[in-house]
């Protein structure tokens, strides 16, 4: 049936997350794609411009996690954690507010390191 997802789709899509104001998945290669609401350049993509289907977020970062707020977006590659989107509150961390359309790196010291931390379910 066309459009479905098979297995083997669905394995190649490593992360998928729902948001208030978009969605978001990457691929088996880590490219991240993103739709829905863009106000705040939450997508990514170097615009404001509502999507209503996947667009390759900029700057061809491989991710290993994806994260999203209500109104930016997080993840997290080889080379650090990335955020983009609504800034007004500092939530990119990026030691600014102001907000980004295009993935900016979260600033930390030197040698930080990068967890990622999983809820766990009782």
């Amino acid at each position: 049936m066309a459009g479905k997802l098979t297995n083997a789709a669905v394995q190649l899509l490593c992360l998928l997350c729902a948001c208030a104001s978009g969605s978001l998945t990457s691929n088996h290669a880590g490219a991240a794609y993103c739709w829905g609401s863009n106000s705040n350049g939450q997508l990514g993509d170097g615009t404001t411009t509502q999507r209503t289907s996947p667009t390759l977020v900029a700057g061809g970062l491989g991710f290993v996690a994806l994260s999203a707020g209500a109104s930016h977006t997080c993840g997290v590659t080889a080379l650090g954690t990335y955020c983009w989107g609504s800034n007004d509150n500092g939530q990119l961390g990026n030691g600014s507010t102001t907000d980004s359309s295009v993935p900016v790196k979260v600033a930390g010291p030197p040698q930080s390191e990068t967890r990622i931390i999983r809820p766990t379910t009782q």
